[in-house]
């Protein structure tokens, strides 16, 4: 096996991860990340241990505020640039391009479906600039088509088809790993809930779109599904709910109106290894129903690597369109859907038990550290062949 020296830039500890994932599969990484990230972007938010090993294949660039024609620039460009291949996330790409380097472009949302149409102020155009290069240079863009509403980027940016790839991100199975029974029972009985149904709802909440994103994640429908849900079982039920997103005070007002204030326990934001936690004593989580995306994001996979059952709503018809496995979700669209989720969750343990063993099957399987990794570097290698034979 030929060792490749593989650099990733950019602001996400899904990067550390893939850097991380890089040398622990036999070749060379460092991670170029902007210093004063925000501590919720920082990698000690994901990772309960870095070890010195780990922190010397990291370093922190002046990326935003240096021009590559300055001395500071050139310095960037030749740490940046002593490597094979680069993996690249967010508006740091762009140094890829400058230092005319192969790269694999990972989009994160708002990237591809926002900056790189946007032009109104200066800001915008700038990005719009930034971003319309780094997707034309980009040798591969993994994981484009993820979303449905990403089918049209093709078209629309005049990109060939071929360079959108199927690539499944990893997930940290070690830190995401079920507990035994004996560690679950023991935190919900220290949580007060060991006799109660926990329903987890640990993404944003937002139910009003927003118009520039054309974003909503369904956090009311979740909310009318669990006061539906409680009509049908005589079992005490707690909702769980993290504090965090765009409509989180009208969601506050929602629970009081449905009456479930009672017992609905608020959350704040936490590291991953609190989210662990959580979703070990959770019985099921909620994630997202968002129509117009009709995939999953990251809280999905890490509940399912937890063996906690997720219900959310996946166009399974897209997954498979675009090269994605099946998800062993618990499929559900509208409140009647949500409560007949819960109600069969609930009724039935070896249900729970068998969806939630499902998840995590398909996580090891398709999503853990060393097969996504192995994915990532044979598209490095297919980018770095194509390059030769040209």
């Amino acid at each position: 096996m030929k060792t490749l020296k593989i650099n990733c830039l950019g602001n996400t500890p899904l990067l550390y991860l893939i850097s991380k994932g890089i040398r622990q599969a036999g070749h060379s990484s460092l991670f170029f990340m902007e210093a004063g990230v925000h501590p919720r972007m920082a990698i000690a938010w994901d990772q309960p241990e870095i070890s010195d090993e780990d922190c010397a294949n990291i370093r922190t660039l002046d990326f935003t505020g240096t021009t590559p024609f300055s001395p500071g620039g050139q310095t960037i460009l030749s740490q940046i640039g002593e490597c094979d291949f680069m993996v690249c996330m967010g508006l740091s790409a762009y140094w890829a391009v400058i230092a005319n380097k192969p790269f694999l472009y990972i989009p994160f949302g708002g990237d591809v479906s926002r900056w790189i149409f946007q032009k109104g102020n200066a800001t915008e155009k700038s990005r719009h600039v930034y971003m319309k290069t780094i997707l034309e240079e980009a040798g591969f863009i993994l994981n484009g088509l993820h979303s449905k509403r990403h089918i049209d980027l093709v078209e629309r940016l005049g990109l060939p088809r071929e360079r959108f790839r199927t690539w499944l991100q990893p997930v940290d199975t070690e830190l995401f790993h079920p507990f035994s029974s004996e560690k679950r029972a023991l935190l919900r009985k220290e949580e007060g809930c060991a006799d109660k149904f926990v329903i987890f709802i640990p993404s944003q909440l937002h139910y009003i779109k927003i118009r520039e994103l054309n974003y909503s994640k369904g956090t009311d429908i979740f909310i009318q599904g669990v006061k539906k849900f409680l009509t049908r079982t005589s079992r005490p039920v707690e909702l769980w709910m993290t504090y965090r997103g765009w409509d989180r005070h009208r969601a506050k007002q929602l629970v009081k109106s449905e009456g479930l204030e009672k017992i609905t326990r608020w959350l704040p934001p936490c590291c991953k290894l609190g989210l662990v936690e959580k979703l070990n004593m959770s019985d099921v989580v909620l994630d997202q129903i968002f129509p117009e995306i009709g995939n999953h994001g990251a809280l999905l996979l890490e509940a399912m690597s937890t063996a906690t059952p997720v219900c959310s709503y996946i166009d399974h018809e897209h997954r498979k369109n675009v090269g994605e496995p099946p998800v062993p979700n618990i499929n559900v669209l509208t409140a009647d859907d949500v409560a007949d989720g819960l109600e069969r969750l609930s009724d039935d343990p070896n249900y729970r038990e068998e969806m939630g063993s499902r998840g995590r099957d398909f996580i090891v399987k398709y999503h853990s550290v060393p097969v996504s990794i192995a994915s990532t570097i044979k598209l490095g290698e297919e980018l770095l062949s194509g390059q030769t034979l040209e």
